[in-house]
Parts: C-alpha cells; structure tokens; sequence
C-alpha cells in the first residue's frame, strides 16, 4: 500500500513538472490529463490487471502458475 500511495506521489510530481514547462494558461489542461491517466490506469487494473496478476484458472485442466486467466472484471468463473 505504500508503494501505491508513492506512485501517486510520483504523478503528482510529474504534474509540477510538466505544468512547470508549460505556460500557465495550460497547467489545467495537465492536471486534466494526469489525473485521467490515473483513472483510466486503475480501470484497466480493474478489468484485465487483477485477472493477470491474481486470478485462477478458469478451465479444469493444470493450474498454470505463471499468469492468471480468471476473475476478469473480478468476476469469479464459478467453478
């Protein structure tokens, strides 16, 4: 959890960094697409990243311990 509030950090230092190269009537524009770029990160965390890094098998053949194919969208398989 640490480590998720410090990338949060980081993008809100990229932000400064950015909104300092720019002129100012386009930091809100910035903030605008950082911010969407955090959302939008966490989305696909939540539709195909947890499936990949956490999820079970949904077949009943071997369980491949190398990547996860189930619980897209955190939807379990049911199975």
């Amino acid at each position: 959890m640490v480590c998720a509030i410090l990338v949060f950090f980081m993008q809100t230092g990229f932000t400064m960094l950015e909104c300092g190269t720019c002129r100012s009537k386009n930091s809100i524009n910035i903030v605008f697409k950082n911010t969407l770029d955090a959302c939008m990160s966490g989305m696909a965390f939540w539709a195909i990243g947890w499936a990949i890094a956490y999820g079970g098998d949904t077949h009943s053949g071997p369980r491949n311990g190398f990547i996860g194919s189930g619980e897209v969208f955190l939807v379990s398989s049911g199975a």
